[in-house]
C-alpha cells in the first residue's frame, strides 16, 4: 500500500527534522557514549508536541493517527533511537494505552502531565521469566482492602529510571487466565 504524506505531515516531519539536525545529532554520540539521559531534549520535543504525539487532543496531546505517530517517531528514531523509545513508551504504550482504556478520571487526571512532557509513563509488562508475553505474566495482584498489593518483578521496561506514571500489568486470578489479569496504574517517583 502506498501512503501519500499530507502537507501537515510534511510540516511536522520538516520541523522533527530540523530539531534531529539541529539539536540532537550534534550531541547523541556524545550522549549514548557517556549513558546520559537528556533531559533537555525531551523537554524540547514535549514543547514541539511529540511526548504527547499518541495523546488525543482533548487530554492535551497532539495525535492525529498511527499512521502520523509513526513517520513521526521514525524520524526522531534515525537521529536518536533512545529519544524515540521515550517518546513512544511514554505517549504510546502508556498514554494511548491509557486514553483507551482508563477511566474518565484517569485520563483527566494523568494525560495532560504526560503529553505536555511535564511527567513520563510507562508500560510494566516485560518480566525475567516471560519476556512481553503478557499471557505469561506472575506478577500477582492481592487486594487488601480498598488497594491492590502487587508482588512480582519486571525487567527492560523502558523510561522506568525516570518515569512518574506507570501502567503495570498483574495477575488477579490465575484461574480465569488470561481473565484474571489486569493493569494497575502506579506512581512512583512521586
Amino acid at each position: 500500500m502506498l501512503y501519500e504524506i499530507s502537507e501537515e505531515q510534511r510540516i511536522m516531519l520538516d520541523t522533527v527534522r530540523s530539531f534531529g539536525e539541529e539539536r540532537i545529532k550534534p550531541v547523541e554520540e556524545e550522549n549514548d557514549k557517556a549513558g546520559r539521559y537528556p533531559t533537555d531534549l525531551v523537554g524540547e520535543m514535549a514543547k514541539l508536541g511529540l511526548m504527547g504525539s499518541a495523546i488525543p487532543e482533548e487530554y492535551g496531546g497532539t495525535f492525529r493517527d498511527f499512521f502520523t505517530l509513526a513517520i513521526l517517531s521514525e524520524e526522531i528514531a534515525k537521529y536518536s533511537p533512545s529519544l524515540g523509545t521515550v517518546m513512544g513508551a511514554s505517549s504510546l504504550l502508556f498514554g494511548n494505552n491509557l486514553a483507551r482504556n482508563g477511566t474518565e478520571e484517569q485520563k483527566k487526571k494523568y494525560l495532560p502531565l504526560v503529553a505536555s512532557g511535564e511527567w513520563m509513563g510507562c508500560m510494566g509488562l516485560t518480566e525475567p521469566g516471560s519476556g512481553s508475553d503478557a499471557m505469561s505474566v506472575s506478577t500477582r495482584a492481592e487486594k487488601k482492602g480498598d488497594e491492590y498489593i502487587l508482588n512480582g518483578t519486571k525487567t527492560f521496561i523502558s523510561n522506568a529510571p525516570v518515569a512518574d506514571v506507570a501502567l503495570v500489568y498483574a495477575t488477579v486470578d490465575k484461574s480465569q487466565g488470561p481473565k484474571g489479569i489486569c493493569t494497575f496504574l502506579s506512581l512512583i517517583h512521586i
